[in-house]
């Protein structure tokens, strides 16, 4: 009984902490603020994105794969024959 209750309770705050997040997310789309600033094609700067030409051509590329009917392993493996690195390895930051 008392393991049902702390499971309970348990979940509950975990249901809690992702509304709260959900909810600090769509607050700050509101007022116009970036949640993720690590966007592959893209270099955050003084609260503006702006475009990296260098991986324009592969985001690109992506978006046609997409609309070519590829699904993201599809995409996933093309990108990974193309030597293609994530942001988080590219630009040393953390993805998320």
């Amino acid at each position: 009984m008392i393991l049902t209750f702390l499971a309970s309770y348990a979940q509950e705050e975990a249901k809690s902490a992702s509304d709260n997040l959900k909810w600090s997310i769509r607050n700050g789309f509101k007022k116009g603020k970036a949640w993720n600033t690590y966007v592959f094609g893209y270099e955050f700067k003084d609260g503006t994105f702006y475009i990296i030409k260098e991986e324009a051509e592969m985001v690109r590329e992506i978006f046609r794969q997409y609309l070519n009917g590829n699904g993201t392993p599809a995409i996933a493996k093309y990108l990974n024959e193309q030597g293609v690195k994530t942001k988080q390895i590219t630009h040393g930051g953390m993805a998320g």
